[in-house]
Formats: structure tokens, sequence, C-alpha cells
């Protein structure tokens, strides 16, 4: 489980009775609070399902190619990697280009490399500007959630055997700043 739930497991813990072994169940939380119901969650005895929006559903995979950053410096090999068909009709909404990106859908050259990701950049849009109070599904406390938002990830490579990441960085933050409702996490290639 998440670390979120840390407290509700340790809470779990100490209900069970002084010498009690490891695996031994504990006597049920009272009702209606929080801890009874993670507790029933925990024990199965309630499913929570998450319902994805239609517009957030992935679509399907489509190929591009780019060039790493682990390359050699001299090198021009491409790698083939997927863009979600999703993220590439969002391309405007996330204030990119494929340009900007470092990825072509020429895919003339390019090989597909076992054990390669590629670095990402999920881009996300703030279109909500309040918040709103929604209830946990596992333990119905209530928290805050920012408005309403999509976000879009994009695999990234770099300009040419001399570009640096951070540089790659540079210019897709400066792209998203324009609207300050935009943010933007990175995650690095890896090459195995």
């Amino acid at each position: 489980m998440p670390k979120r739930f840390n407290n509700l497991d340790a809470a779990l813990k100490y209900l069970r009775s002084t010498g009690a072994t490891q695996d031994a169940v504990a006597p049920d939380a009272p009702a209606g609070t929080q801890l009874r119901k993670y507790q029933d969650f925990k024990a199965g005895k309630i499913k929570v399902s998450y319902t994805r929006a239609a517009t957030s559903n992935q679509i399907a995979l489509d190929p591009v190619a780019l060039l790493p950053f682990s390359g050699e410096a001299s090198s021009t090999d491409k790698f083939i990697v997927g863009l979600s068909r999703r993220a590439k009709n969002n391309l405007t909404d996330a204030a990119v280009t494929l340009a900007v990106l470092n990825i072509t859908e020429t895919l003339t050259g390019a090989n597909k490399v076992f054990g390669f990701t590629p670095a990402t950049v999920t881009i996300r849009n703030i279109t909500g500007t309040g918040s709103a109070n929604k209830d946990s599904k596992i333990t119905g406390a209530p928290y805050k959630i920012k408005g309403t938002s999509s976000s879009f990830t994009f695999p990234l490579g770099t300009k040419a055997a001399t570009g640096s990441y951070s540089e790659v960085r540079s210019a897709i933050l400066a792209a998203i700043s324009v609207d300050g409702n935009r943010s933007a996490s990175f995650k690095p290639e890896i090459l195995r």
C-alpha cells in the first residue's frame, strides 16, 4: 500500500491484543470511522473502482524516432519509441511541438532498441482555478483537489549529438511558460 496509509496500517496493528502473533486478525475498528472503512477495504469487503474519462484513454501508440541522450557524441542513430495518439492529438493543448520535443515521425534509418526507455515529459494543463473537496473511496476522508486538469506524456530526445538534457528541458519549460496554467515533470531515459 502507498505510504499515505502507513498510519492506518499502524493503527490496525495496535488494535491487536498484546502478545498476538504477527498474522493475528485485529478486532473490528469502530463502525463509521476511517479506520473501519480502511479495514474493510484491506479485508476485501469493499471494492474500489475508478472510472476514467473517455477523453483520458490512451487510444493507441504511434511510432516516432528520436536521438537518445545517451548516444555517442558523433552518433546519428535514431531509436523508435511510442507516442500515444491522445498526446499527439493534444500537442497544442500542451503548448509543445514535435520539434521542441526533438521527435520525428520519419522512421527512416531508426531502430527499435530493446531495453531503451526514452526520457519523458508529462505536461499538466490546469483548466479550472478553484479547488473542491472530494471523499476518498478507501477511507471516506475528505481531501482537496485542484481545478480540472489534463495531462499528456511525451517522449523526448536530443537535437543533435551535442544537445544536452538540460537544454531540451529548458526549451520545453520555455514553451509551456507562455500560459501560467501548465506544469511539467521530467523522467530521464533508461538504457539497459
